[in-house]
């Protein structure tokens, strides 16, 4: 989104998602669901908020489903067998909230169309292969434990903020997002047990991006109601408590071509947001790459500097933001901008990096002055 010269003064009420493959929908358990292959009967059963997925005959099972989905509260549970491809032939992403269980059991999960493990979603198996690769008729049905899967044309994307315990796993997405590393490593509460080069595999053809968590804080002056105020944020020059690029090795999806790995500062609040092109710490590094650990409120802000607002990140033309921006899924709320020296507007000003999987919600932009160019995300890309 582009406005010229002659909406100096545009005023912007808006909501909007940039690259928004990761906002919720409508989800429910697992919906549709036919046992098709794998040399095996199966069972669809359950009752309430509970799925049973019972195998019969043999260790392979081979299911397409309409969707799959497991919401908050919700279990699904895998039994009996040692290889289970769970396949989604309908036009939606797949949201996990609730909880995957399948003890010494195998589970694929293939979405063509993207996948989301959610804050809160607890997977508990023998291993876990998310892709969002496609198969053939032949190949689901045929499935022998091992899924013959086209990664030729992937372009939906793997994000996972929950907590995953396999013995290995692996992701395969045109881009993939990836929440705390230092909570991806914990071996207890809402981490990845398989935390490690060997046994977590990244395959992506696009970027790979884990956000981390500094081992400090320091304090912002912001003008809030007409009072400089001190508040605590993240001090990104003090160090990472635990880095994903030292965690894992990306790959490409041919399988054999390295992928670089993002390693992305969390942003938790809209002080911590400002900061990004404000802080001279960390200013003059345009290439920083950044991650929201949550939603950001900026109701705050109609009452900062004076009235202004928020500061457009990188407003000038001769600052450009070049890094990666990732709002994992999250929502930018209630932003206030009211400026008459920005020469972009926007979220940010001027971009010529990455931002993405970030929803803006009840955006409130007023630019008056020389303004260039005003845009949702960013004045100008």
């Amino acid at each position: 989104m582009k406005y010229n010269k002659s909406y100096l003064a545009r005023r912007l009420a808006l909501s909007l998602i940039i690259g928004g493959m990761f906002v919720s929908s409508a989800y429910a358990l697992p919906q549709g669901g036919a046992v098709v292959g794998g040399g095996s009967n199966g069972n669809i059963g359950g009752s309430g908020n509970v799925m049973d997925i019972i195998g019969t005959g043999s260790n392979n099972v081979a299911i397409k489903w309409e969707q799959f989905n497991i919401a908050n509260g919700e279990t699904v549970n895998f039994k009996n067998m040692a290889n289970v491809l769970n396949y989604v032939t309908g036009n939606t992403k797949s949201e996990i909230y609730g909880t995957l269980n399948g003890q010494g059991v195998n589970v694929f999960l293939l979405n063509p169309n993207g996948i989301l493990f959610g804050k809160g979603a607890a997977v508990n198996v023998g291993s876990l292969h998310a892709s969002t690769g496609k198969m053939t008729d032949a190949a689901i049905n045929g499935f022998n434990g091992t899924p013959a899967i086209d990664l030729s044309r992937v372009t939906a994307d793997v994000l996972n903020l929950g907590a995953i315990r396999a013995d290995k796993v692996t992701i395969e997405g045109a881009n993939i997002s990836l929440g705390n590393a230092a909570d991806i490593k914990k071996q207890n509460g809402d981490a990845i047990a398989a935390a490690n080069q060997a046994n977590y595999i990244l395959k992506a053809e696009g970027t790979i991006n884990i956000g981390y968590e500094t081992i400090g804080t320091k304090n912002i002056s912001i003008i809030e109601n007409g009072v400089s105020t001190e508040r605590a944020i993240r001090d990104y020059s003090a160090g990472a408590a635990e880095k994903g690029s030292t965690l894992f090795m990306g790959k490409k999806l041919n399988g054999s071509e390295a992928n670089n790995i993002n390693d992305c500062m969390l942003i938790s609040d809209i002080y911590e947001l400002q900061s990004i092109s404000t802080d001279k710490t960390y200013e003059p590094n345009r290439f920083s790459k950044f991650m929201l650990a949550g939603d950001i409120d900026g109701t705050a802000t109609k009452n900062w500097n004076s009235g202004s607002g928020f500061k457009t990140l990188f407003s000038s033309g001769d600052l450009s933001f070049t890094g990666v921006f990732d709002g994992a899924g999250y929502t930018i709320s209630n932003l206030y901008i009211n400026s008459s020296t920005a020469e972009y507007g926007g979220l940010f000003g001027v971009s010529a990096g990455k931002i993405a999987n970030v929803q803006l919600s009840g955006i409130d932009y007023n630019f008056t002055g020389g303004i260039k160019a005003i845009g949702g995300r960013a004045g100008w890309l």
